[in-house]
């Protein structure tokens, strides 16, 4: 029997990138084996999965111990995003709204399965808008934004489950923002239609239907493009290990490799 795969925008990048990094990765489950991040990337990291938390708890309407945001970049975030964050609907019983926080999210395509979390999704009838906190320095821009498969995937998601969370969208009631906590100004909305899911819909089905021909074929060729060997530490077991860097390219997916960071105690 062939296993049904989950991909996450992760595991598409991945499998976009080298078929054989993807089945090491994913299929095999083989340790990253890459050297310790330096420690302003770990810092970086760190704050970033404490923000994500911090936000969490926020929207679960857990307390907040305020020494535990007394000080530091994660307490500078929080500030902004009191001052400055997205303006998000309440809510009150008018609206019949509801914010749902670091949900999953699963679809099926083909004979796979599409899956991803979202920050936070505020869902009412006759809308859907997903939220996704961004703690990197430098915003990417809009048109780099729509293309990603980040984008392609959360917007398909709600879009085709949006029945399983009780409310049936249509494809232009959907959003996505992407706030960023260092230049709040630069947040950036999406809106969905037919015609742009019809597009997306097409792509995440085609490449899907390639992972399942992979795995079935239990064929995973390298890449042809070295530059994504000397950004991945698993070069040293496909006999590319003279093309890897010193540091690869930790790609922390946003779905479900967020690192593991203690809640923030009530």
């Amino acid at each position: 029997m062939v296993e049904v795969i989950h991909l996450s925008r992760g595991k598409l990048a991945a499998f976009q990138a080298c078929q054989r990094r993807f089945f090491l990765r994913y299929q095999q489950r083989l340790a990253w084996p890459a050297p310790p991040l330096d420690p302003a990337t770990a810092a970086a990291r760190q704050q970033g999965a404490q923000f994500h938390q911090l936000l969490q708890r926020h929207f679960l309407q857990l307390p907040i111990e305020q020494d535990l945001v007394a000080e530091g970049k994660v307490a500078d975030w929080w500030q902004i995003f009191q001052r400055q964050g997205p303006i998000l609907p309440s809510r009150g019983r008018q609206n019949d709204g509801r914010h749902l926080v670091e949900l999953t999210l699963t679809v099926p395509v083909g004979d796979c399965l599409l899956t991803g979390r979202f920050d936070l999704l505020y869902l009412q009838p006759g809308r859907g808008h997903i939220f996704d906190w961004k703690t990197e320095r430098q915003p990417r821009p809009a048109a780099a934004l729509r293309e990603d498969l980040q984008t392609r995937l959360y917007l398909a998601l709600l879009y085709q489950g949006s029945d399983a969370l009780g409310v049936n969208l249509a494809a232009d009631q959907v959003q996505l923002t992407y706030w960023y906590v260092q230049q709040p100004a630069a947040a950036v909305t999406f809106t969905y239609s037919e015609t742009w899911h019809a597009e997306n819909w097409a792509y995440l089905t085609d490449l899907a239907a390639a992972v399942t021909a992979a795995q079935q074929a239990d064929q995973w060729p390298l890449t042809d493009n070295w530059d994504e060997c000397r950004r991945c530490a698993y070069a040293a077991y496909c006999g590319r290990e003279s093309a890897s860097q010193v540091e690869p390219d930790w790609d922390i997916e946003p779905d479900e490799e967020r690192p593991e960071i203690p809640l923030l105690p009530a």
